[in-house]
């Protein structure tokens, strides 16, 4: 059934059985099972039409990336927020992280109005917006790290899951307390200034809350690139600005350094007309 989750919403019945060869009687008394268990729902208006849940197209991702070995084994979830379920994963003993994308009505209507995920990105159900998302995570994150950018390893992508390595660290928001925040300031528009000149894309949504402090306080990691766009885009140094000035505004609030995302901005594409 997740074979067809980009094509389809619903699934008919008889779509799934020409997808797999699985007899009738085993096919309704599987997906009754995938019912109960909250996996599938029915249509309702036609019964013999069905959706993945979300927790549905989460377990097909997981199934995937065990099948692939990108991972051994899941465990607790170790973040949470409107877009995305993350876990703790391991391979060989390293300890990895999985982020499950979720992509819902009220996320999509603000993304179509500031993005550009193609033309037809707005007719898309949920649960293929959520692949979407995923798809463009691990390409962002696959192209900067080629490029030595402070963001997580990326290791392999099933349907709406991204597999990462696991930053041991804090939330740049709860940090305190840094050894050099200057040092860090840099690293984080380091980091930009690669993905605008090197990769050819904004982040889209930089903020404190998507940037890892590595435990010792020195490394930061740009994480959460869904919403990159192209650096070509003619609203891409606006969002730019947008998102150092809210870099710019913690670390001279928190930290008390002097510092305008102006500044930031020029540093990366030079003189521009400051919005």
């Amino acid at each position: 059934m997740a074979s067809v989750a980009k094509l389809y919403e619903f699934v008919p019945a008889e779509v799934i059985r020409a997808r797999t060869d699985i007899p009738d009687s085993i096919l309704y008394r599987s997906l009754r099972n995938l019912v109960d268990d909250k996996l599938v729902v029915p249509h309702k208006s036609y019964s013999t039409m069905y959706r993945l849940t979300f927790t549905g197209l989460n377990i097909a991702s997981l199934h995937g990336l065990l099948r692939r070995g990108l991972i051994d084994s899941i465990g607790e979830r170790i973040g949470l927020g409107k877009e995305s379920l993350v876990y703790l994963a391991t391979k060989g003993g390293e300890s990895l992280a999985v982020k499950f994308h979720r992509i819902g009505i009220t996320s999509f209507r603000h993304i179509v109005r500031v993005r550009s995920y193609g033309p037809r990105f707005n007719e898309l159900w949920w649960g293929a917006r959520s692949i979407v998302s995923a798809e463009r995570e691990y390409r962002a994150l696959e192209t900067m790290w080629k490029l030595g950018a402070s963001v997580p390893r990326v290791f392999g992508r099933e349907y709406n899951a991204v597999v990462t390595s696991y930053i041991e660290g804090i939330d740049l928001y709860r940090a305190k307390d840094l050894k050099d925040p200057q040092a860090v300031l840099e690293g984080i528009v380091e980091t930009a200034r690669k993905a605008y000149q090197e990769a050819g894309i904004v982040h889209g949504d930089l903020s404190p809350y998507n940037v890892i402090v590595s435990s010792d306080g020195e490394e930061p990691y740009v994480i959460d690139w869904p919403q990159w766009i192209k650096s070509s885009e003619d609203n891409a140094i606006e969002i730019l600005e947008r998102d150092l000035g809210y870099i710019a505004e913690f670390f001279r609030k928190r930290f008390g350094l002097e510092i305008e995302a102006g500044e930031l901005v020029k540093r990366i594409v030079g003189d521009y007309d400051e919005q």
